[in-house]
């Protein structure tokens, strides 16, 4: 690494930095207690139509 090219590492450290702020994005809105609300009671619904006699 020590040959890299300080504009090419730079490059690197730009796109690791917006991969990082996507994923971190995606765990806070998977962990969201508006979205884990959303599951929670879309999972519900399912359970009950399935239960339900027909």
């Amino acid at each position: 690494m020590a040959d890299t090219d300080p504009d090419e590492l730079e490059r690197r450290i730009e796109r690791t930095r917006a991969e990082l702020a996507r994923t971190v994005d995606a765990i806070a809105d998977r962990v969201s207690p508006k979205r884990v609300a959303q599951r929670g009671s879309r999972g519900c619904g399912r359970t009950r139509s399935r239960s339900s006699p027909r």
